[in-house]
């Protein structure tokens, strides 16, 4: 029973069968970020504002959140757009794909060029995710 277990761990984790993990390749990353003003009094933090949406790297403060990770759930809303490449095993040839991703993700905050690990359906390697 145990063997039988541990056999369907791997597909319970990526929630299809014809998923399989692979090193892939950030070949562009597009984000958009709101940065939160919180303010402190009484010992308490509470949010003010989210501002408005811009490109994420066109800002100080996402520098600064890319630095310190405490701060990604609390003082960044984002969302993006990773394409990544990669080849799936037993095959030579370089698939790409697109991962819809969102401030919370690790991969948020990684850099163009950056190796990841991803979900690829097998039989339709553009169907990826983290």
């Amino acid at each position: 029973m145990r063997a039988i277990l541990l056999l369907a761990l791997p597909l319970a984790a990526c929630g299809n069968a014809n998923m399989v993990p692979v090193k892939a390749e950030i070949a562009s990353i597009e984000r958009q970020c709101s940065f939160r003003t919180m303010v402190e009094a009484g010992g308490s933090r509470r949010t003010v504002s989210a501002g408005e949406m811009k490109a994420c790297d066109t800002t100080d403060e996402f520098d600064e959140i890319r630095r310190n990770p405490s701060k990604r759930t609390s003082d960044i809303v984002g969302k993006g757009k990773l394409t990544v490449s990669f080849t799936l095993p037993g095959d030579d040839d370089l698939q790409t794909a697109e991962i819809r991703i969102d401030g919370r993700d690790d991969a948020f905050y990684a850099h163009r060029g950056d190796t990841i690990r991803v979900w690829v359906d097998k039989t339709d390697p553009a169907k990826a995710r983290l």
